[in-house]
């Protein structure tokens, strides 16, 4: 009931219907041991660093219980070492934590495959019309300070 061929006037749009019979959203979750659906994320906003996946809407979750984090969004930029790394842009509540104490708070909160390398303090996340995230202009933003998290053994 709730697949649809195609907009008006823009013809017919690719299938997405997997030969299994299963509508391929491009949405990744997961099942767990009572049944129940976890949706992940996107498989576009996937990030994929030294062959682990990240999913940006946890580590977005992690970011935003700093208490000087009011919203965060994380967004992978590509890495010739890594395939890519992430990278997040971040809206503060107050003024933003230094560097330093944002640093070693990522540390002890999030594994280092999973650290921002890069993050920046914007006054919005860019939204379209209907207010969502719009994902893919964050890496546009001109970053506001750019703080290069240290090299660390475990990636």
């Amino acid at each position: 009931p709730s697949v649809f061929s195609g907009y008006e006037h823009q013809g017919e749009l690719p299938s997405p219907q997997r030969p299994d019979d299963w509508f391929a959203t491009g949405d990744i979750g997961a099942i767990d041991a009572g049944g129940r659906l976890a949706i992940r994320g996107r498989r576009h906003d996937l990030i994929v660093s030294g062959g682990e996946n990240i999913y940006p809407a946890e580590v977005e979750r992690i970011l935003e219980r700093h208490e000087r984090v009011r919203e965060a969004a994380v967004y992978g930029e590509a890495d010739a070492e890594w395939g890519q790394t992430v990278s997040a842009a971040l809206v503060a509540d107050g003024t933003p934590p230094s560097d330093a104490d944002f640093a070693r708070w990522i540390d002890t909160h999030l594994p280092g495959f999973k650290r921002p390398r890069v993050w920046h303090w914007v006054a919005t996340l860019p939204r379209t019309s209907l207010g969502k995230l719009a994902r893919d202009r964050l890496a546009e933003l001109v970053p506001a300070r750019i703080a290069p998290l240290r090299p660390s053994a475990d990636h």
